[in-house]
């Protein structure tokens, strides 16, 4: 029998949070050591995220919570084993470090948490030394910045990537998106000429998908977006309490989702009315993102959702994105 059992949350708010990492780390400094580390559920201390609980042979239990970094699950296993794991161990540490940091991004992107997911990256990309990893890094941060409509910012890294891999079809590619998007015409033209002139790979796709880029950008820079979003207007605030108020949204965005039970691919499952809002406050500590973001659920069922939120007249078409946020 194992002198200790380490029992690492994968519930929702710890996985958000890097708890698969966490449970990862905690394996890895524990190899070697009397105890067994596992998977659990719900630990009770969310708000706390990511957490841990130490189960002691004698019954004994102590809970350890935000394990949000290296250094703190490496003390979860001294209190284990009686003994500090060696963090001193050449590129342990950055190993660790770099996996938790892939896998917090992983399901905030998931998620559409762009925020979440872009916490701390450029952090990440200024202290990788190996030369193929910043690169790869810097390629997500462009993919990222993009999908959070941070168009200016997701260019620059594009730009960045290009200056060392040269004209490498992907970049081009996602180069002309955000070209497009900016309503860039002259700097799309560039582009198309540089791929010519490097004799880009799959260079008739490329020049293909440039050519409708510049068609897009003839329009001049697109409203700004933020992918799995739509914009959602707060229309009333009933109070119901001092601690709470209904509030009641509306929105002419179409491609919101709107839960219709007999539409081709909807369902009226919970899911569909799980949201994120975003709310725009400056910078702040969540992410390098100007806005902070929270979920809510804010009807039972989708047909209080299509009494309450989305009157008939708004109805988004068949097929639309069954996600809903607001932001700002």
């Amino acid at each position: 029998m194992v002198a200790a059992e380490i029992h690492v949350c994968q519930a929702g708010s710890c996985r958000r949070e890097g708890g698969e990492a966490v449970l990862k780390e905690i394996e890895e400094l524990a190899k070697g050591f009397d105890c067994s580390v596992e998977a659990s559920g719900c630990v009770g201390a969310c708000s706390q995220a990511p957490n841990a609980v130490v189960v002691k042979k004698r019954g004994s239990e102590t809970l350890h919570t935000r394990l949000d970094d290296v250094e703190k699950s490496a003390e979860v296993v001294r209190e284990v084993t009686g003994q500090a794991p060696n963090l001193d161990e050449p590129g342990l540490r950055q190993r660790l470090t770099a996996a938790r940091q892939l896998r917090v991004r992983r399901q905030a992107k998931g998620e559409t948490k762009w925020n979440l997911a872009m916490a701390g990256m450029a952090e990440q990309i200024a202290s990788t030394v190996d030369p193929d990893d910043r690169l790869e890094l810097q390629y997500e941060h462009a993919i990222l910045s993009r999908s959070a409509g941070a168009w200016e910012q997701a260019l620059r890294s594009l730009v960045a990537v290009e200056e060392v891999v040269g004209a490498h079809p992907e970049v081009i590619l996602e180069e002309g998106k955000v070209l497009s998007k900016l309503g860039r015409l002259e700097e799309l033209a560039a582009l198309q000429q540089r791929a010519r002139d490097a004799s880009c790979a799959q260079l008739p796709r490329v020049l293909g998908a440039l050519k409708a880029n510049m068609r897009d950008a003839a329009n001049g820079e697109q409203p700004r977006e933020i992918e799995g979003y739509a914009r959602w207007q707060l229309d009333v605030i009933t109070p119901v309490s001092k601690h709470s108020a209904v509030y009641r949204f509306t929105s002419t965005d179409r491609k919101r989702g709107t839960p219709y039970v007999r539409g081709k691919g909807r369902t009226m499952w919970h899911r569909t009315w799980h949201t994120t809002l975003l709310c725009e406050v400056g910078a702040n500590g969540e992410g390098p993102l100007p806005w902070v973001e929270r979920d809510y659920t804010p009807v039972s069922t989708w047909m209080g959702a299509r009494l309450l939120v989305a009157p008939p007249s708004r109805r988004a078409p068949r097929g639309s994105d069954p996600r809903a946020a607001a932001w700002g």
